[in-house]
C-alpha cells in the first residue's frame, strides 16, 4: 500500500489541506492508483517543528515500518516532509530508503528519491530541507518583530486578563485581522470593587467571597479564588503597565 500524505503546521492551516489533497489525487490518477486499494490517503496538522511529531509517526513511520513490500510515499513538496534535518522522523525515513524499503516522491518539486538516487538528487533534498526550514525561521522572526512593534504601540499580544476580552474588531487595507481588547462588562466592574475592597483592609479570602457572593466568575464561569484575587490585585495591567518578557510597558 502506497503512501499519500498531506500536512499542514496546525488546526488553523487545515483549510489548505484540500488543495494538498487534490494534488496528491492528481498524481495517484497518473500513476493509475486507486485510492484505498494502490494507496492510502492521510493528513494530519502537525509542526515540522515538534520534538516529538506523534501523528508522524503513528499515521505515516510506524505503518511504513512493518510494510513488506517496496513503498511509494508521495508528498507534495518537501517542505511537507521535514524542515529540520537533525529530526527523528527525517532519520527513520531517510533509513527505510536506504535500505530499500520505501521511495519518496515530491512531484512539487520533481524530484524522487530511493536507495539509488544519484548524489545530485540528494543533494536537492537536503537544501529544500534548508530552505524549509530557513523560510520558517523568517516568518518566525517577521511575527516576533510584528509582536515587539506592537507592544511598542501599547497593544497586548496575549490573552486578556479577568475583566478585558479579547476581541476582533476588523481587517486592515491588507486584509489582515486586527485584534484588540475591551472592557468585559459582565466582570470589570467587579475588578473595581475588588481593588476598593482591599484598599479598606479587606483579606483576599474575603475578598473572594465577597465578590463571589455578588456573582463574579472566570471568564469560564468558574470560581475567582482568593489566590486569583491576590494575582489580580499586583497586576499591573489594571494601571495601565503591562509585562512582556520580563520587562515593563505602558499599554493603551
Amino acid at each position: 500500500m502506497n503512501y499519500l500524505v498531506a500536512r499542514v503546521s496546525d488546526v488553523s492551516q487545515r483549510k489548505a489541506l484540500p488543495a494538498q489533497k487534490k494534488q496528491l489525487m492528481e498524481y495517484a490518477s497518473r500513476l493509475g492508483w486507486r485510492v484505498n486499494i494502490d494507496c492510502k490517503y492521510v493528513e494530519f496538522d502537525e509542526t515540522a517543528y515538534h520534538d516529538s511529531r506523534k501523528k508522524f509517526w503513528e499515521l505515516v513511520i510506524q505503518p511504513l515500518q512493518k510494510e513488506k513490500e517496496l513503498v511509494i510515499v508521495v508528498m507534495h513538496k518537501i517542505d511537507r516532509y521535514s524542515r529540520d534535518s537533525s529530526s527523528e522522523e527525517k532519520a527513520a525515513l531517510t533509513k527505510l530508503w536506504k535500505q530499500g524499503r520505501i521511495e519518496m516522491h515530491f512531484p512539487g518539486d520533481n524530484l524522487f528519491i530511493n536507495k539509488n538516487s544519484p548524489a545530485a538528487d540528494l543533494f536537492r533534498l537536503d537544501i529544500g530541507i534548508a530552505l524549509a526550514g530557513y523560510y520558517s525561521s523568517a516568518i518566525r522572526d517577521n511575527i516576533r518583530r510584528r509582536f515587539d512593534q506592537m507592544i511598542s504601540d501599547g497593544i497586548w499580544v496575549s490573552s486578556s486578563p479577568l475583566g478585558y476580552l479579547n476581541y476582533i474588531k476588523g481587517k486592515d487595507d491588507k486584509g489582515n485581522i486586527l485584534k484588540d481588547i475591551r472592557l468585559d462588562d459582565g466582570r470589570w466592574q467587579h475588578i473595581v470593587e475588588g481593588f476598593k475592597l482591599r484598599a479598606t483592609g479587606l483579606s483576599f479570602a474575603a475578598i473572594a467571597q465577597n465578590r463571589c457572593d455578588a456573582g463574579f466568575t472566570t471568564k469560564k464561569g468558574g470560581y475567582v479564588s482568593q489566590a486569583k484575587w491576590a494575582e489580580i490585585l499586583i497586576n499591573p495591567f489594571y494601571a495601565g503597565r503591562m509585562i512582556y518578557l520580563g520587562k515593563e510597558y505602558p499599554h493603551k
